[in-house]
């Protein structure tokens, strides 16, 4: 398992990665119009490649070199998309991308906010996260608004990103 920075070169798979994810724990709780806008537009690779442009946060991790989890920040303290594929959940991916991307979070940066789709709310509650409103409705679909306190995390941490 290697944490390394999402390239260009590797949205097509990590598009498949996140789709396979979504498909298999959050599309069946959400209305038609939210899944399409889910494809057309959050996940388009346009967009992707606009979080890759800004200088954002955005890691992969690889396991036998193929994709297995991505995590993209929308802003220096937006999480915008933490997915892991299917075949690999529940084996420490979620942690160690979040890990490694709370170490290359900027000094100024007090916390890290998200909004959380129902299904992902108690992931990232493993991860350190809590509720920080109450939760809204969005393209029919729920959220809940969540933050991690970055506390003294930097001088804990062990965790090694690999450049490509």
């Amino acid at each position: 398992m290697k944490i390394k920075p999402l390239l260009k070169s590797d949205l097509a798979e990590a598009i498949t990665v996140i789709k396979a994810s979504f498909e298999t724990y959050v599309k069946p709780s959400w209305s038609q119009n939210a899944i399409e806008a889910f494809y057309t537009k959050d996940i388009a690779i346009d967009k992707l490649k606009s979080l890759l442009d800004s200088d954002n946060i955005c890691l992969k991790c690889t396991v036998d070199d193929c994709i297995s989890g991505v995590l993209l920040f929308s802003s220096k303290r937006k999480l915008a998309y933490l997915f892991v594929s299917p075949e690999e959940n529940g084996k420490g991916i979620a942690k160690k991308l979040f890990d490694a991307a709370k170490l290359q979070v900027d000094d100024s940066v007090d916390y890290i906010e998200l909004a959380s789709t129902e299904y992902a709310v108690p992931v990232y509650e493993k991860l350190g996260f809590r509720k920080s409103a109450n939760a809204f409705l969005y393209n029919d679909c729920t959220f809940q608004p969540m933050v991690y306190w970055m506390g003294n995390y930097r001088l804990n941490s062990s965790v090694q990103i690999i450049e490509s």
